[in-house]
């Protein structure tokens, strides 16, 4: 079952053309996160962003992630705003406890026009009780932050996360909560 699945993910991705990576990381106190992202052309999507991350944190909790979205202008050509929806797909160990969930997500970037190398992000999955399974009934990931360009190809960033998996047999856990800082270079 295992070898079928990555066999079709195999084939979903490999069509993939890679026009920009980018690889991130971004760091708090108590959790990191790593993220590699690639623009999608495959199953003739276009506009199309692939995400694979890792996340884990002091208490040993890790989430391996991947994410498929459509991102493009919400408003008029020039305007900054850019939005986008996907789906996510999470798998790890919280409290203890294993979780694969799928979930559905939006993004929303302001680029500010004036001063092009500010923005702000916005971004969140949620996957509800339906769609999360082994030990999880729920998980969600949220964040808001802010991005400066200090290159083309060098990019800061401060902001919040949170990141809660709901577990079926004890209390919930925050796999990430607070303020991070971090880095992200296109290449």
């Amino acid at each position: 079952m295992i070898l079928r699945a990555v066999c079709v993910a195999g084939m979903l991705i490999g069509p993939a053309v890679a026009q920009a990576n980018s690889l991130g990381v971004a760091l708090s106190n108590d959790a990191a996160r790593f993220e590699f992202q690639t623009t999608y052309t495959g199953l003739g999507l276009n506009n199309a962003d692939l995400a694979f991350s890792i996340t884990y944190n002091d208490d040993n909790d890790w989430l391996g992630g991947a994410q498929l979205s459509v991102f493009g202008d919400a408003a008029a050509a020039g305007s900054g705003l850019h939005a986008g929806a996907g789906v996510s797909l999470v798998v790890g160990d919280a409290g203890g406890e294993d979780l694969l969930a799928i979930g559905l997500g939006a993004r929303i970037r302001y680029i500010f026009p004036e001063a092009n190398r500010f923005a702000i992000t916005a971004q969140g999955y949620f996957a509800p009780e339906i769609t999360a399974f082994l030990d999880s009934e729920g998980y969600s990931d949220w964040s808001v932050q802010g991005e400066y360009e200090l290159t083309r190809n060098a990019h800061v960033f401060v902001g919040y996360r949170a990141i809660e998996v709901e577990l079926d047999r004890r209390s919930d856990v925050d796999v990430e909560k607070g303020m991070y800082v971090g880095l992200k270079l296109i290449f």
